[in-house]
């Protein structure tokens, strides 16, 4: 059964009351932080800035990616095939593997995304992420993986800020999931010159500081 069947046999009262579920969910949301990174460029830094917001600064409390069920599926498929007990996807993304006709974690994780989306709709994994973010004990949530319309819009109507980071000298990739909100808005820009991480870091402060000047 589909959540459009499901609608369709809910009652009238049973509608009311999963509306005013969800409106409380919301109103309890109220007050917390979402901050958003987004860039056309491969390897730009995103996960890094995620990280050493949650890990080392601490200002967010959680690390929420819409890819995470899928890095999980392509964890069973690498485990599978390496016999390793560890797993780092953003180490070993693009590393080939022999099992798979030489495709990459990168390259599985994006068909089975588009299998899915295809399948269950392009909103499967904002969804998910909606209920993650819900859900979430942390007050603060950073998104490490932002790149569609459908994901930009579910954050939007969070409140979220949305940053993009920008990569000098490096070509913009734009594929089905990659590039796709160029003529969208952001709050604020970050440049990462990949040289210096330190510096990298710094701006991070300086943009959140600026988003939630506040606090």
């Amino acid at each position: 059964m589909n959540s459009v069947d499901l609608v369709d046999k809910m009652s009238y009262a049973e509608m009311v009351h999963l509306r005013e579920a969800l409106d409380k969910r919301f109103r309890a949301f109220d007050g917390r932080k979402i901050l958003a990174f987004y860039s056309p460029y491969p390897s730009s830094g995103k996960t890094t800035a995620a990280k050493w917001l949650t890990h080392t600064w601490r200002y967010f409390g959680r690390v929420v990616s819409f890819s995470e069920p899928l890095k999980d599926m392509v964890k069973s498929l690498y485990l599978y095939h390496d016999g390793q007990s560890l797993f780092d996807y953003n180490k070993i993304k693009n590393e080939p593997m022999l099992e798979f006709d030489g495709d990459t974690p990168r390259d599985i994780m994006c068909l089975l995304g588009k299998t899915l989306r295809d399948h269950y709709g392009q909103r499967i994994f904002a969804d998910l992420a909606s209920m993650c973010i819900l859900n979430s004990a942390a007050e603060n949530v950073v998104i490490d993986d932002l790149r569609l319309p459908e994901e930009y819009d579910m954050l939007a109507g969070f409140g979220a800020k949305f940053v993009r980071i920008v990569v000098p000298d490096r070509k913009i990739v734009t594929t089905d999931t990659e590039g796709r909100l160029e003529d969208h808005h952001f709050d604020a820009k970050i440049v990462n010159e990949m040289i210096n991480i330190h510096d990298f870091y710094q701006d991070l402060v300086k943009v959140v500081t600026q988003l939630w000047p506040q606090d």
